[in-house]
């Protein structure tokens, strides 16, 4: 299926969220989706508006073994962990719900690109995870307003700009 019922019915939260309309249908949009995962206990499926509207549960940060130690006097890798929070996402809840109802089904990055922080930058380049780094520094000569927005587009592919001298590679890729 290209769309599931529960896509649906989720975009259909955000878009009222979104609007400030008939938050609290939001809400019991949400609730419906949950409530076939915890058919036995319905209490756990009921999301609220404050939760949907409020900041995402998810530990963002970096967790990982350094292992480009090259201090002569700590050769051992050591471990890195960096807290970041997800307090600062606008609709951090409703972030966390898509995450979890579309694990693994190509939602993620778009996602994570449609959804800001309250200073306005995408959560896809303002916050890390696993292994990814948060984008800080703003790319020289590249026209954007936050650091790593060029990256919400992707590179066009070298065989297609050989194929088509019309083309032109997008921003912050090079030629």
């Amino acid at each position: 299926p290209i769309f599931r019922y529960a896509d649906v019915l989720l975009m259909k939260a955000e878009c009222l969220l979104r609007l400030g309309q008939d938050e609290q249908t939001a809400a019991d949009l949400v609730t419906e989706v949950r409530r076939r995962d915890f058919a036995t206990h319905p209490e756990k499926a009921v999301r609220t508006v404050e939760q949907l509207k409020g900041g995402s549960v998810y530990a963002y940060g970096i967790h990982k073994i350094d292992t480009d130690n090259t201090d002569p006097k700590n050769p051992i890798d050591t471990p890195v962990d960096r807290y970041e929070g997800g307090d600062d996402i606008v609709l951090g809840g409703l972030l966390d719900e898509l995450a979890w109802e579309f694990v693994a089904e190509g939602h993620r990055r778009q996602d994570l690109i449609r959804f800001r922080l309250t200073n306005g930058q995408s959560v896809y380049n303002a916050k890390s995870w696993f292994c990814k780094e948060a984008e800080t520094e703003f790319e020289q000569g590249i026209d954007v307003k936050y650091p790593g927005d060029h990256k919400n587009i992707c590179p066009i592919y070298t065989d297609f700009l050989s194929a088509n001298p019309n083309l032109k590679q997008n921003p912050g890729y090079g030629k």
